[in-house]
């Protein structure tokens, strides 16, 4: 009886530009755009040139979670009960801020 009365929304997806790929997430109320935050902190450092798994691949790899798990922390809730510019979040702009 009461999954009768539910309703779904359609939303779209947020997206980034990493390497040249196209990225989409869901966006808030799902944990997705986090995963664009650490995309775009990621996208600042030469990975390849840090050699896969080594000791600063790793560091920026668990700094780029530690960062957008903090903004998710911070500013993530059910859109329908907040007015923060999500897009905000995911600006390469706002990224290098966040990765200095």
């Amino acid at each position: 009886r009461a999954s009768s009365s539910h309703t779904a929304t359609w939303v779209g997806t947020m997206n980034v530009t990493y390497r040249g790929w196209e990225i989409h997430e869901l966006p808030p109320n799902g944990q997705g755009i986090a995963a664009l935050q650490m995309l775009n902190i990621l996208e600042g450092y030469d990975l390849r040139g840090m050699g896969h798994l080594s000791p600063d691949y790793l560091h920026v790899h668990l700094a780029a979670k530690q960062l957008a798990y903090a903004d998710r922390a911070r500013f993530y809730a059910d859109p329908e009960f907040n007015d923060l510019d999500y897009e905000m979040l995911l600006t390469k702009e706002y990224a290098a801020q966040r990765r200095d």
